[in-house]
């Protein structure tokens, strides 16, 4: 027995087998068997392969060796292979259904491809074996360990339109995780707001009564992460008109109609502050009343009203040109002599103006042959064109220049000249012969 425990300890075997060993070499002594066989069976028979190499205390010629002992796989699953050595038949077997080998089994070297399914789990990683025996006995194990997966969230659309009159569309959420959709609104429902993996949520809108578009925000939230998927409707189809492009004003001003025809809601903008309208907004047929101020410069101008319509989105515009006549000062007639005296004389002239006349009368002089109201003036009052006025204060036998004037809101313009003489001579018996009585 001492020399049979020697030889234990020559072959290094671990002293937890040794008292186990020696009870049975105590029984089969009587036996053939080589030592090499008992211990053999006692490693089998008591699973304690682990702790010993059992290749060296089989007696067959079975060799078998593989490439790795352990494999680390990525959450999102991946193809690996094994490299096997072998001089026998072999078979392979994987301890987890989410492993395949190909191929499970063969015959003397050969390569087997490992494929991991990905790890369903964000939250765990997992661990397997594979296995690979002989026909003799012989086996070797593998040690596989996967990560967990990353989360994964994605969506057919990031955007998604619906008709004006409403429609259905689906939106598909790709996913390893649970999620929750937020964002819903009054004008669309979904057929599902929260889930687990993938799924198709079916999104109806209602009709859009509106002419303006509208949209929403989904917020679609997972574990770890989060998208977002905008919801747009189209806004109901509608039209307008105008009756007139342009427009035209006299000098005066006035009010013209603008006929405003059709469906949608409008805005009117003036690029003028001497045009104003009746109304700057509104919805659908309208008789837009437009007002002119007087134009009282000696120019003509002109301005645009801007008509903008539809969605605000796709706004569409009307341009209506507006011009306006150049103001006129009044004008008139050169003066017509009514009498003449010796220091006095009656004239008249008649006015026209598309202005009111303010003012109006007589202007002369007996040096200047333009005689402005800088000079001598009269003004006179009349209800007519028609007007006429006496200028007094004259010296005898003289030669005047006479003009009429007029003023408007434009100016004041003046008439052609009268060259006129006062009569001389002895007074006559309208006259007053005696000075200043």
């Amino acid at each position: 027995m001492r020399d049979i425990r020697a030889y234990y300890a020559s072959e290094n075997l671990p002293a937890s087998l040794v008292g186990c060993l020696l009870t049975v070499v105590a029984t089969m002594l009587t036996t053939a068997t080589s030592v090499l066989t008992i211990v053999a069976t006692l490693v089998l028979t008591t699973g304690c392969a682990d702790e010993v190499d059992t290749d060296k205390y089989f007696l067959s010629d079975e060799y078998l060796k593989l490439g790795t002992t352990n494999l680390s796989i990525e959450g999102g699953g991946s193809t690996q292979t094994i490299a096997v050595g072998a001089n026998c038949t072999w078979t392979a077997t994987a301890s987890a259904d989410w492993l395949t080998l190909s191929p499970a089994q063969g015959n003397g070297n050969a390569t087997i491809t490992l494929s991991a399914q990905a790890n369903s789990s964000i939250a765990a990683d997992r661990n397997a074996t594979i296995t690979v025996k002989t026909a003799g006995g012989l086996q070797r194990v593998i040690h596989v360990h996967q990560a967990k997966s990353n989360e994964t969230l994605t969506f057919n659309a990031s955007e998604l339109t619906f008709a004006a009159g409403g429609e259905t569309k689906s939106l598909v959420i790709e996913s390893n995780a649970t999620w929750e959709i937020r964002g819903v609104e009054e004008w669309f429902t979904l057929s599902q707001t929260s889930g687990q993996g993938n799924a198709t949520i079916n999104i109806t809108a209602v009709g859009n009564s509106s002419e303006n578009e509208r949209s929403a925000i989904l917020t679609v939230s997972g574990a770890t992460t989060s998208g977002h998927v905008t919801i747009m409707q189209e806004g109901r189809s509608t039209n307008l008109t105008a009756s007139a492009t342009s427009l035209a004003y006299e000098a005066v001003g006035g009010q013209q109609t603008l006929r405003l025809e059709g469906t949608a809601s409008w805005t009117a903008t003036a690029s003028a502050t001497w045009l104003t309208m009746d109304k700057i907004s509104g919805q659908g047929t309208y008789d837009l009343l437009i007002s002119c101020e007087a134009n009282t410069q000696q120019s003509a101008r002109e301005a645009t009203i801007t008509i903008s319509y539809g969605a605000l989105s796709k706004r569409q515009t009307i341009t209506v040109t507006v011009s306006q006549q150049a103001a006129v000062l009044p004008v008139l007639t050169m003066p017509a002599s009514v009498t003449i005296g010796r220091d006095q004389m009656t004239v008249s002239s008649t006015v026209t103006s598309p202005f009111a006349v303010t003012e109006r009368g007589f202007v002369w002089s007996a040096t200047n042959s333009t005689p402005t109201k800088s000079d001598h003036s009269i003004s006179v009052t009349a209800a007519t064109a028609a007007f006429e006025g006496t200028i007094s204060g004259l010296d005898s036998g003289t030669t005047y220049y006479v003009r009429a004037y007029a003023t408007s809101a434009v100016g004041t313009s003046y008439s052609e000249v009268l060259t006129i003489a006062t009569s001389g001579g002895k007074p006559g018996e309208n006259d007053n012969p005696i000075p200043n009585i």
